[in-house]
């Protein structure tokens, strides 16, 4: 949930939690199931996915009629899973991608318009999907990731320990001289 002023905003997003991809996202001023429902039924026909495992934490946004006539009407397609529940972990990755907005984008900007705030937040997902690498994914971009872009293991290492070495040698050269 977001604050500006008195009116509250609620970010839901839907990930594909193997690239980290945010499918879809939407901004609401109230928990709906419709608005789950409809997110979801939008990523079903953009990507068409054979099977689908819906992780979801116990909100009544995604626990409702809309939600489970959605499914039914899947064709078997989607299963819902509920986190630590029928699973024994957590959705702690789009939990972490909701943290990251908030807190990483949206709070230190201090937006108090939300038609600005819909403009920041598809920004930042731009920049989640198609800019900042992921380490879990071995350094690709969820693009990537959601493309089936394979990983060369060999080559990953060798561009990480290049990072580390300029890292290094930059923070020779532009040293105050006190630390030395």
């Amino acid at each position: 949930m977001l604050k500006m002023g008195e009116k509250r905003f609620y970010l839901h997003l839907l990930m594909d939690n193997f690239s980290r991809y945010v499918l879809n996202w939407k901004l609401e001023e109230t928990l709906r199931g419709r608005t789950v429902r409809d997110m979801l039924a939008e990523a079903l026909a953009s990507y068409r996915p054979a099977d689908v495992w819906l992780m979801v934490d116990g909100g009544p946004e995604n626990n409702n009629s809309e939600v489970e006539t959605l499914i039914a009407d899947s064709g078997g397609i989607v299963r819902k899973l509920l986190a630590q529940k029928d699973i024994p972990f957590s959705n702690s990755m789009v939990e972490s991608v909701n943290n990251l907005i908030k807190n990483g984008y949206l709070r230190p900007m201090g937006i108090h318009d939300p038609s600005r705030l819909r403009e920041v937040i598809a920004s930042v997902i731009h920049d989640i999907n198609h800019v900042r690498p992921h380490n879990a994914i071995g350094g690709l971009i969820p693009v990537e990731a959601l493309n089936g872009i394979a990983i060369d293991a060999t080559e990953r290492r060798q561009q990480l320990l290049k990072a580390r070495a300029e890292r290094m040698e930059y923070n020779r050269r532009n040293t105050c001289g006190e630390c030395l």
